[in-house]
């Protein structure tokens, strides 16, 4: 499937990312949130280093999306890595934890 740019590639991938699997999705907002709270709202100097939690957010959420993307609508001849470079990869997971840190910032967190 043709795309205009790398920006309607990650969009796609992060809203495909977002809604596939609540199982995926819930698990990786918690641990991020719980992260979050102790980390005091996100401050680097209490703990929180945005780079693991993107490197989190990719393996735990947009990875298993891409894979399942690929099986649901991509050819036998094409791996997933070829459908979802790397670098879409890594801007879908920033684009999907953007989305959670604001919504955390507004204290739109989840009930543990």
């Amino acid at each position: 499937m043709p795309y205009e740019s790398i920006d309607a590639q990650v969009t796609e991938l992060t809203m495909y990312a977002v809604n596939f699997s609540d199982v995926h999705y819930n698990q990786t907002m918690r641990c991020l949130a719980k992260h979050w709270i102790a980390s005091d709202n996100g401050k680097a100097e209490k703990g929180w280093n945005r780079m693991l939690a993107l490197k989190y957010v990719k393996n735990a959420l947009i990875n298993p999306a891409a894979k399942d993307y690929k099986r649901e609508f991509g050819s036998l001849s094409q791996s997933w890595t070829m459908m979802w470079p790397n670098i879409v990869r890594d801007k879908a997971a920033e684009e999907a934890l953007d989305m959670w840190l604001d919504e955390f910032g507004y204290g739109n967190l989840p009930k543990f």
